[in-house]
């Protein structure tokens, strides 16, 4: 990508990495200085952009072109039929994926809007903290 702007612009610096430059370095350079070329290419090669540190600046890129978060969408539309485990699971990667206190699960108002989306549930049914723990 830096050949290719440098080509076009010769002023544009050339960024060089050797073979023992970090994953994250690499990472830093491409949303840093390649964001637009670095996301089409990953769209189009069906990559997922996994790093923590990028995920900001990819959605708000994202988002300023009209487009959600593709592969978050992706998630959201496999549903999963419901079953305890799967309650269970769906926590677990909601604490995760939001960097959440595991105490969350304690919370009355997460808890009362789970027992409105199911009409059957009852709070015996909603794991606690420490069921989710094992």
């Amino acid at each position: 990508m830096c050949q290719n702007l440098h080509a076009i612009d010769l002023k544009h610096q050339m960024a060089t990495f050797g073979e023992l430059t970090g994953t994250g370095t690499l990472r830093r350079h491409l949303y840093k200085c390649h964001l637009e070329q670095w996301v089409d290419a990953c769209d189009r090669l069906g990559i997922k952009i996994k790093g923590k540190n990028v995920h900001v600046a990819v959605q708000a890129f994202r988002q300023s072109r009209g487009q959600a978060a593709i592969h978050e969408m992706d998630k959201l539309a496999q549903c999963i039929p419901f079953s305890p485990q799967a309650l269970i699971d769906t926590f677990i990667e909601f604490i995760v994926a939001n960097d959440l206190a595991i105490n969350i699960i304690e919370s009355p108002q997460l808890r009362k809007i789970i027992l409105m989306l199911r009409e059957e549930l009852t709070e015996s049914d909603i794991p606690h903290r420490t069921t989710v723990r094992k």
